[in-house]
């Protein structure tokens, strides 16, 4: 689902919608400066609305109450446990308050600094790093084997490259 937030939510259901429809469904929501990032996860929480992970698009700055960090802490209470939340960090007029927010309080927030843009190729690899366990990603980076010598060598004294490879 998608939550947008300013100084109130709206909650777009997105599950199995086209590209086209998601447009069309927030082709009126533009940033005004009214920032809540709260108000979305608070909307949440008074709906009973259980997630695996929380992922937010903002330039971070929280210019209205609810804060995240606050709301986010009565929600992980609610639930039984702490979601991870990514923050894909736009150009916009950030304060940096929710970085500041959620660090004085001790929660975990994993940053993506997409100030630079992004593209087709580097933003679906970035969301694919996305996890629900705080860990995942490690664990599934330990899980694949090493290569022995013998398989960089081959027998011989020389390495076999990737068919891939580009040597120059």
């Amino acid at each position: 689902d998608l939550v947008f937030f300013d100084t109130q939510p709206r909650w777009i259901e997105a599950t199995g919608k086209t590209y086209e429809e998601l447009i069309a469904a927030t082709k009126h929501v533009m940033a005004n400066g009214g920032t809540s990032i709260g108000c979305g996860l608070q909307y949440a929480l008074d709906r009973d609305i259980e997630v695996d992970g929380i992922a937010i698009v903002s330039d971070s700055a929280e210019n209205n109450i609810p804060y995240f960090s606050s709301v986010y802490a009565r929600y992980a209470d609610k639930i039984g446990k702490e979601v991870p939340v990514y923050l894909y960090k736009t150009a916009g007029e950030s304060t940096g308050r929710l970085e500041s927010t959620m660090e004085k309080a001790g929660q975990d927030l994993q940053i993506f600094d997409i100030r630079g843009g992004v593209d087709y190729y580097s933003l679906p690899n970035l969301v694919q790093t996305m996890k629900v366990g705080r860990y995942a990603l490690l664990d599934e980076i330990m899980s694949y084997s090493l290569r022995t010598l013998d398989d960089v060598l081959d027998g011989s004294k020389e390495p076999v490259l990737p068919r891939r490879a580009l040597v120059t």
